[in-house]
């Protein structure tokens, strides 16, 4: 059951699963479950009662939102706070239904009597004796728990014993044994998370291995979760024979992916030899994802292993290949490429050389697509910078497309070469203000090249701009606080110094919102109209920013 504030009514559904997943159908065709004429009726909670009915919590306001979040002219008309000395709470239960006196307070229940509790059918006595029990650390409970987890008739009566003896400290990895051979999945999906307790345990991995054949998707599901914390070579194996079964689905995929910061290395390598596996499209997928985790884990024992399956990969497997070289690097800046990068010989190396060769072909034809040509200067970073720099500064030339220079910048930032900022600034000239928005963008990304940038705009002044900023005012005082990147040099410059060279910096993050003020005025000048402009942009326009959030700390005091 879901509450709907906004239109007055409890929306009820039916719950089929769907894999790993549920899939929610609605319950009531053609009407609501729970429906009011009453516009101040908001049902915001449901909780299980003790009788078995379910309480609907209320609110019943005027309103929804709050003041702040209203127009200031609307709150003339209106009471924003209206209801709230109100309140209800609704009893749902079926036609025919007899309340029986319940009693609610168990904390007079003896032990026995609380792990009696844990098989009762109604949810709300099962969590409450759980509570007590875990209050109370009485070990003269554990027996009876014991008892219940292993030949209760309810599987949330065995599920439930099992966290009260974990809640005791006297969970054993024998209960959990037994769980994992339970018959009803669910209780065997919480016997996997408690497994996490004893990461050790030889028998429990043993038990874990077997039940990738299990039937149930779920419990495959949660083993590939549970794996991760258990401390054994075999889990690898477990993995890869999972991947083999699950890797079609993504959810599958990604718990694999979350239990491999350690061995994902050997995975790779079990999967890859598996001819039939890697030659299926999630199968290849799925190595391309342990390729790009392993590339930014760096790791250069695990690098070793994925360069060898290349090194053995048949010649039929060449564009398989050339993937996995750039899905190896994809995520990796500076000299943590150039590491990988410095280990790819053989043929590895070879393939690397050949796709820089035909990046190299696309990328210098002006009249080849525009989107192939971005995706081939991405493939650019793969090579070393100075075999590179010279291409890079021409296609930032005024003449190639804007995707083509933004491409181009993306790039170069990847980079560590101090190099750098020299072919950013070589084309400032000829940059739209868009471009060196994104230009600005990469050349404070290092510190190095913020040095370069000031270098160039304290010797060629009117090249890169000296108007003053228009938010300026009269004996405002602008400092580098010597703790920023730029308070090395911040003697040099005079307090009108350090504001041109701010306004230069942010100059294009100011023209960029007074075209965002300009926008705003389509939907005039209320504050909702304001807030619907920036919660639903038009589909025209780009929905990030001309310009990213770093600003100097010499530029703060102007902001």
């Amino acid at each position: 059951m879901v509450g709907d504030v906004a239109n007055n009514l409890v929306y009820r559904a039916t719950l089929r699963p769907n894999g790993v997943t549920l899939v929610a159908n609605r319950a009531d065709e053609g009407h609501e479950f729970l429906a009011s004429n009453d516009i101040w009726f908001r049902p915001v909670q449901m909780a299980n009662a003790p009788d078995g009915s379910i309480y609907v919590l209320d609110m019943y306001r005027q309103l929804i939102e709050g003041a702040a979040f209203l127009p200031p002219e609307f709150l003339k008309y209106i009471n924003p706070v209206g209801g709230n000395d109100r309140g209800r709470i609704y009893r749902l239960a079926p036609i025919g239904f007899d309340p029986v006196s319940v009693n609610t307070d168990l904390s007079s229940k003896t032990i026995d009597d609380l792990v009696a509790l844990l098989e009762h059918p109604n949810g709300w006595h099962r969590d409450t004796a759980s509570r007590l029990l875990y209050q109370r650390q009485d070990r003269s409970a554990v027996p009876g728990l014991v008892r219940l987890a292993t030949n209760s008739s309810s599987p949330q009566g065995r599920m439930t014993a099992l966290y009260s003896l974990d809640g005791l400290g006297s969970l054993q990895a024998d209960h959990v044994l037994h769980a994992l051979n339970d018959q009803h999945p669910m209780v065997v999906v919480h016997a996997l998370k408690l497994a996490e307790r004893f990461p050790t345990s030889p028998t429990l991995v043993q038990r874990m291995d077997t039940l990738t054949k299990h039937p149930n998707p779920v419990v495959r599901y949660q083993l590939a979760f549970s794996l991760g914390g258990m401390q054994s070579r075999q889990r690898v194996i477990t993995l890869a024979r999972l991947a083999k079964k699950d890797s079609a689905d993504s959810w599958h995929r990604l718990a694999i992916q979350t239990s491999l910061y350690h061995g994902a290395d050997r995975v790779f390598e079990l999967l890859a030899a598996d001819r039939t596996y890697r030659t299926t499209r999630h199968g290849q997928s799925f190595l391309l994802t342990l390729s790009a985790q392993i590339g930014a884990a760096n790791r250069s024992d695990e690098l070793a292993i994925v360069l060898k399956v290349l090194q053995e990969l048949p010649d039929g497997d060449a564009t398989f290949a050339k993937r996995l070289v750039e899905t190896l690097v994809a995520k990796q800046t500076g000299a943590a490429r150039e590491r990988i990068l410095s280990a790819a010989n053989g043929k590895a190396g070879e393939i690397l050389a050949a796709m820089m060769v035909e990046a190299k072909r696309i990328v210098g034809n002006p009249q080849g697509d525009v989107e192939r040509r971005v995706q081939a200067i991405q493939s650019l970073r793969l090579a070393p910078f100075d075999d590179v720099a010279e291409l890079l500064q021409k296609l930032l030339d005024h003449s190639q497309p804007a995707a083509v220079q933004s491409a181009v910048l993306k790039t170069l930032g990847a980079y560590r070469s101090a190099k750098v900022a020299d072919v950013v600034l070589q084309g400032w000239r000829g940059y739209s203000p868009s471009v060196r928005a994104e230009a600005t963008e990469t050349l404070l990304s290092r510190a190095e090249w913020i040095h370069s940038f000031l270098n160039a705009i304290e010797t060629v002044r009117p090249y890169y701009g000296t108007h003053r900023s228009p938010q300026t005012t009269s004996g405002q005082e602008h400092r580098c606080p010597s703790d920023s990147p730029l308070g090395i040099r911040s003697s040099k410059y005079e307090s009108e110094d350090c504001q041109r060279i701010s306004t230069i910096i942010t100059a294009p993050r100011r023209r960029h919102q007074r075209e965002n003020s300009v926008q705003d005025g389509m939907f005039g000048l209320s504050s909702l109209g304001r807030r619907w402009h920036a919660n639903w942009r038009r589909p025209d326009r780009d929905s990030k920013p001309w310009y990213g959030s770093r600003t100097p700390e010499c530029a703060r005091s102007e902001s």
